[in-house]
């Protein structure tokens, strides 16, 4: 049993308002957005690693209706770009995989189902996608939200989380599963490296490429109290 003065007070431990902008005090957006980039650039694994993906002119001509500006990040399933939306004047982030999994049934399937299922999904705790397809030369991509911040995994590593501040995180995250859920989405990947703060403490849940629909119950079945809740506005 841990001696009663290694217990975090009560009030400690209770969410507070405005608890996650302090975790981001002393950096700028601009760093802290470099900050995140840090643990996700350019560090691909598995079939990516001989990949060499477009450069950002050679991704500007597979996407006319978008300026962009930086390859940001390449993970285990593609990589993805920062660029705007010129004709909504928005920053977007854009997904790209590589032709040789595009053409892959099981990857391609994988990669069509994550933006199917995340375009779905309208809540402030997930991230937006707004659409998806084939280039000209097939490579599947989709176009979401862009956002600005680093993920959970990077900023526990680089800034560390107070006990009300994890538990902000906690509840923002726990909102956005329930809320998934009532759509009949069950994320199945949650993880640091899956949860994004952005420069202003926002909590986004990303990644749902292994996600399943669970068409086995109804709406209010899955998530009754939920139901109940959105009923009473």
């Amino acid at each position: 049993m841990p001696d009663e003065s290694e217990i975090p007070p009560a009030q400690d431990l209770a969410p507070q308002p405005g608890a996650l902008p302090s975790i981001l005090g002393g950096m700028s957006p601009d760093e802290l957005f470099a900050r995140g980039l840090q643990s996700v650039r350019m560090t691909g694994g598995g079939r990516l690693q001989s990949w060499e993906p477009p450069t950002v002119a050679e991704a500007a001509r597979l996407f006319p209706n978008y300026e962009i500006t930086e390859l940001i990040g390449r993970g285990g399933m593609g990589v993805v770009y920062k660029g705007r939306q010129t004709s909504l004047d928005r920053m977007v982030a854009i997904k790209l995989l590589p032709l040789e999994v595009s053409i892959d049934r099981d990857f391609g399937d994988r990669f069509v189902r994550e933006a199917r299922t995340m375009a779905k999904m309208n809540h402030p705790n997930i991230v937006s996608v707004f659409d998806f397809g084939n280039t000209t030369e097939g490579h599947l991509y989709f176009v979401m939200e862009f956002v600005e911040g680093t993920t959970l995994h990077h900023l526990i590593k680089s800034v560390g989380l107070k006990a009300s501040q994890a538990l902000e995180i906690i509840v923002r995250v726990c909102e956005a599963l329930q809320y998934a859920h009532s759509e009949g989405v069950i994320h199945r990947d949650i993880k640091p490296a899956n949860i994004l703060v952005d420069t202003k403490g926002r909590v986004k849940v990303t990644d749902f490429g292994l996600a399943r629909m669970d068409t086995s119950k109804t709406p209010e079945q899955r998530c009754p109290k939920f139901r109940e809740k959105m009923r009473a506005g």
